[in-house]
């Protein structure tokens, strides 16, 4: 539980980090608008995207790491009650669950990092053709 509490904690400082990069991002690219693209302005956004993404798989694996570990404690606290009254066969099915789930959270996890990647390349591109 208090592991829980402090990936929380981690959890919404992540979220200040990249609210304030999206915030500096934004500024960045309306000040290229209204001035010539210089090397260093296009480095600090490079500079600020890379922050952001690094920001952004930290605070997914955060959660992740939140939600396996609440889910793990349920379901070995459930498998604790009911390990005294429970056949080799259908412990051997509640183990393939708990696999089956751990396999499908990092599906999960792969998918939510290639959409987000998708979603900050689009808007790149549309940023520099602007």
């Amino acid at each position: 539980m208090q592991q829980n509490v402090e990936l929380q904690r981690e959890i919404e400082a992540f979220r200040s980090k990249l609210d304030y990069i999206v915030t500096f991002i934004n500024e960045k690219l309306d000040q290229k608008k209204t001035t010539p693209a210089t090397s260093s302005s296009v480095s600090m956004l490079q500079l600020a995207f890379e922050n952001m993404q690094q920001t952004e798989m930290k605070l997914l694996e955060l959660k992740l790491k939140s939600v396996s570990q609440q889910e793990e404690n349920d379901l070995l606290k459930y498998l604790m009650e009911k390990s005294q009254n429970i056949s080799s066969i259908e412990q051997m099915q509640l183990f393939a669950i708990i696999e089956q789930r751990l396999l499908e959270r990092e599906i999960d996890l792969v998918r939510q990092e290639l959409e987000i990647t998708e979603r900050k390349a689009v808007q790149l591109e549309q940023a520099f053709e602007n």
